[in-house]
């Protein structure tokens, strides 16, 4: 399944990427996926040991759905998960309207971590995937 991977930083669009969740590592969507299924709208993932661990909190709006990823506790990034509805108008030329779309804002606390914006991208496109796929 192809997907839209939109980053935003400081209100400015830095990245437009078309994922594909069949050149994904499986047991990383399955992962989400079972978090997914417990319906808890919080859940944690161990971290490096300098960070602690990251903490997802998502909100359903069906069929759509609000990630936040937290490191340290400080909000780090907000991701729109859209399955249906299309792009925001403010999208819209640039993105195929028929694919789900993932929309990442870069918090400007992620600034005190920024070597955890690896791992976070990589844990928002598999949340992404998991929550698009189900």
């Amino acid at each position: 399944m192809l997907f839209t991977d939109v980053t935003i930083v400081f209100g400015e669009v830095r990245s437009i990427r078309t994922q594909d969740t069949a050149t994904m590592a499986p047991a990383a969507i399955a992962c989400f996926r079972d978090l997914l299924a417990t319906g808890a709208p919080r859940f944690t993932v161990p971290g490096r040991r300098e960070w602690g661990h990251i903490e997802c909190v998502v909100r359903r709006e069906n069929p759509n759905a609000v990630a936040d990823f937290l490191v340290e506790g400080v909000r780090y990034t907000r991701s729109a998960l859209l399955v249906a509805g299309g792009p925001p108008s403010w999208l819209s030329a640039t993105l195929p309207s028929a694919r789900p779309l993932l929309a990442t804002v870069i918090a400007p606390e992620a600034a005190i971590r920024p070597d955890a914006m690896g791992i976070v991208a990589d844990m928002e496109t598999c949340l992404a995937a998991a929550f698009f796929i189900a």
